[in-house]
């Protein structure tokens, strides 16, 4: 290093060896400089997040016999992914797309419990159902800023309708130049039970268990559906029905058809007053709560159709009454 003193005043000659150079700091023998905005050595490491994972709820069933036997998770699980930083540098999180490992015809449940969890934070929508899944964002969509200051949390609810699935997810990022993908989990899968071929809770197998539990039910799952919804409101059914005669135009709800909707002793045929309950309660729930995030109109036809079009085929067994009748503050009665 060398340093010229002002025209004029002669010049003054400094000079510095054994320099190193330690990032954006200069060390000359016994001196130590730091340099404003130079570039220093790369301090990302390899991999430049952390990933932390856990299921917010635990609903299962028990399906298969003898080495067959294997514990699958059901009605629509929760995934809570925590990322990260583990550097100053910022990294990009690209993606997250779930990747399906395999799929099968579903089995004969054994066992089945339930324990349900709440969405909020990131919350995404995965369709196990698609053959190539992507994630549906409910509020903002990737991609996604993460340091050590600054980290995300992501929260999955998962959905398959017709077969078994094991998967995992893929986590992309890129950082410093370089990209890479950390998997969820890191070794194995997750499995998922079909919602549409749910028994009811706590059925258990066995000879005198009659085979047609698994089979598909839209009605039950549209009554499940709108319980959810309905606790979810904070409405009574009182309330609901003096709701909708205060709404304009009004909507003509009975107290006995809607305890009869959301309890799955009967699916509702009037489209237009089905329409005009969900997003009334729809509207309450989001007030409530300004994290709620809820099915969309045409989400709630499509399955009002697929009960109604169950209703009809023959054969059909009797649906089983799912849900506990609603107190005054719209949560199940224990």
């Amino acid at each position: 290093m060398e340093d010229k003193g002002p025209e004029g005043t002669g010049d003054t000659s400094n000079h510095a060896s054994d320099i190193e150079v330690h990032g954006t700091f200069i060390q000359a023998g016994q001196v130590t400089v730091q340099v404003p905005g130079a570039p220093g050595r790369d301090p990302v490491p390899e991999v430049p997040v952390t990933v932390t994972w856990r299921w917010l709820t635990h609903d299962g069933v028990l399906v298969g016999e003898g080495d067959e036997q294997d514990s699958l998770l059901a009605n629509s699980p929760v995934l809570e992914i925590l990322v990260e930083g583990r550097s100053a540098q910022a990294a990009i999180l690209r993606d997250l797309r779930p990747v399906v490992l395999s799929r099968r015809p579903p089995r004969q449940v054994r066992v089945s419990s339930v324990a349900d969890g709440i969405l909020q934070v990131r919350p995404f929508e995965g369709d196990l159902d698609r053959d190539d899944p992507e994630l549906r964002p409910l509020e903002a969509d990737f991609p996604f800023k993460v340091s050590l200051d600054d980290p995300e949390q992501l929260r999955v609810r998962w959905t398959s309708t017709r077969d078994e699935v094991r998967w995992r997810v893929d986590l992309h990022w890129v950082c410093a130049g370089r990209a890479g993908t950390v998997r969820i989990p890191e070794e194995g899968s997750f499995g998922l039970y079909p919602s549409r071929r749910l028994p009811p809770v706590g059925a258990v197998a066995g000879p005198e268990v009659d085979t047609a539990l698994g089979d598909p039910t839209a009605g039950r799952i549209l009554a499940e559906e709108l319980g959810r919804l309905l606790a979810a409101s904070g409405q009574s059914v009182a309330e609901t029905v003096a709701l909708g005669r205060r709404s304009s135009p009004p909507a003509d709800f009975t107290g006995r058809t809607l305890r009869s909707w959301s309890e799955g002793r009967s699916v509702p045929f009037d489209q237009d007053l089905f329409r005009r309950l969900v997003e009334l309660l729809e509207a309450c729930a989001a007030r409530r709560d300004p994290r709620y995030r809820g099915r969309s109109t045409g989400g709630w036809e499509e399955m009002r159709r697929a009960a109604v079009a169950e209703e009809g085929r023959p054969g059909r067994s009797v649906v089983r009454r799912l849900s506990a009748p609603f107190t005054r503050r719209g949560a199940p009665r224990r």
